[in-house]
């Protein structure tokens, strides 16, 4: 999977599912309700962890949405780049 070159002071589309508590054990099946989040904001901060700066295992993107309080995004959740800072 190839992402994104994310600058800070992009401005992005994030997008995940996150998992919700209405769980249903049918059989031997758990299952679990979803909601979709949804992210556009400037990028504030990129942090790699990993035991080589050069090829991180996690990628994290900090957005500040036009509302709200920052959102920590997994880099593959970056769904676009809508304008760049260069």
């Amino acid at each position: 999977m190839t992402l994104p070159t994310v600058r800070k002071g992009a401005r992005i589309l994030a997008e995940w599912l996150k998992a919700t508590l209405n769980t249903a054990l049918a059989g031997m099946q758990p299952k679990l309700g979803a909601v979709s989040v949804v992210v556009e904001g400037v990028v504030t901060h990129i942090y790699g962890y990993g035991n080589d700066p050069a090829n991180p295992t996690r990628v994290e993107v900090w957005v500040q949405p036009d509302s709200g309080p920052e959102v920590k995004v997994a880099a593959e959740h970056v769904v676009a780049i809508l304008s760049d800072p260069t």
